[in-house]
Parts: C-alpha cells; structure tokens; sequence
C-alpha cells in the first residue's frame, strides 16, 4: 500500500507563498543539507565538510546533542501505521540525559516555528509508540544559524489535541485523493 506520508498530509497547510521562489528553494537546500549533516552527527559518522551556511546550525545541533543526548534510538527511519494508513521519519529519538524514556524531536532551521509543527512531532510521537518505544516528550529543536543554542519547542502538553487535527487533516487528504 502506497500510504502518504506526515509532510504529505500537512503540505497543505503549509503557506509559503509570501516567501519568493528562490528564497525557499535556497532554503530548502540548506535544510535538506543541515538534516544529513545532523543525522550522520547523531548516527555517529564520519561528517564532511560543512558549508559556511550550514555551518551555524551544525554547530548549534552538535552542541546541544552532545550536551544532552543520552542514547539513541532513531534517525531518521520511516515508520508505518497500517492502522490508519500513513508513515513518517521523525528526525531523533532519544533519550535525554535526566528522562527515563525517550522522546521525539524534529530538526528545524527556519527562524520562526510553524502552527504545523506541533501536529508534525504528534504524528511522530504516535508512530513511534506504534514501533515499540514508550515516548516521553516531543517537540521541535529550532537550530540558530548563528551557531548558539537552539530552541527547544517541547509539545508535550498538547499531543492529544495536535494528533486529532494531524487525524483531520488525514481523513480530508484521503477524501480528497483516495477516490474509488
């Protein structure tokens, strides 16, 4: 079965019109650049050279990985509920130095947090407590492109809510492209 995936579901909810063309193209490059670097950061491999533009990020990832990262469990592994019929690569899950079990976190690098975050990390959160792990946080980690600390956006607190609307958003996409 070809399920779509988290991004897929909220795309539409996604508003980058204000945004010109080649400022988000730019931007999604060095996303998708920031992400690999950090993923292999956090699988413990060997990283390559960082370009000057991502390398304010890296360094802001590295440093609070190192500093509270405990254990790793995932990254960046597509995870299926055929249940209700979608997948989804949450960027980490880890257990964080101090908690008792692990938690999901997304890698963010624009400078301003997304209302479809929360129900992004809520659909990880369900994903993975479907794959075994028994989650005890989750939340958005906004990398500074000045290579300070990042900002920590835990969404714990509304998972309940945020999981319904990710729910939502779900049944309108398969209403709207699942057509018998």
């Amino acid at each position: 079965m070809n399920y779509p995936s988290v991004t897929q579901v909220l795309k539409p909810f996604a508003d980058f019109s204000p945004v010109p063309p080649e400022v988000l193209d730019a931007a999604a490059e060095r996303g998708q650049e920031v992400h690999r670097l950090c993923h292999l950061h956090a699988k413990g491999l060997w990283v390559d050279e960082v370009a000057p533009e991502c390398a304010g990020y890296f360094a802001s990832f590295q440093g609070w990985f190192d500093a509270y990262v405990e254990r790793v469990w995932l990254v960046e592994e597509r995870l299926v509920c055929e249940v209700l019929g979608f997948t989804g690569e949450p960027d980490l899950v880890v257990t964080l130095r101090g908690d008792a079990r692990p938690s999901v976190w997304d890698l963010k690098t624009p400078r301003a947090s997304a209302p479809t975050w929360r129900v992004q990390v809520s659909a990880y959160r369900y994903l993975a407590r479907k794959a075994g792990y028994d989650i005890l946080r989750m939340g958005c980690l906004r990398l500074s492109p000045t290579g300070g600390a990042p900002i920590l956006e835990e969404y714990t607190q509304t998972v309940e809510r945020d999981f319904a609307v990710f729910l939502s958003a779900l049944n309108c996409w398969r209403f709207f492209h699942d057509r018998d």
